[in-house]
């Protein structure tokens, strides 16, 4: 009976930190999932087996899809490559920021 209460005594704090870190790790979860509900995200994990088409998952960005497949970047391509031809330009760097693909 000793033996069991002096071992229980001495594993408590082990045990003590180790729930706290359990505690720490599911509230850094919770507030991840709010910021992502909060957002609008929304798990690819899940939809990627249960999606389906020719990529088989949602989450894939135009670099990784047909050229056909891509719309609605017609206007900002022709405008970018504008700015990059104009003679008279005096700009060394135009920063392309977004998904990637373009």
């Amino acid at each position: 009976f000793l033996q069991k209460v002096s071992c229980l005594i001495i594993t408590l704090k082990p045990r003590y930190k180790i729930a706290n870190e359990i505690q720490d790790i599911r509230t850094s979860i919770r507030e991840t999932k709010e910021i992502g509900d909060r957002y609008g995200f929304t798990s690819t994990l899940l939809e990627a087996s249960s999606t389906s088409g020719k990529n088989g998952y949602r989450g894939v960005t135009s670099l990784f899809m047909d050229e056909a497949e891509v719309v609605g970047i017609e206007s900002p391509r022709d405008e970018l490559i504008s700015w990059l031809l104009e003679e008279a330009s005096k700009r060394t760097v135009i920063s392309v920021v977004g998904m990637g693909g373009l």
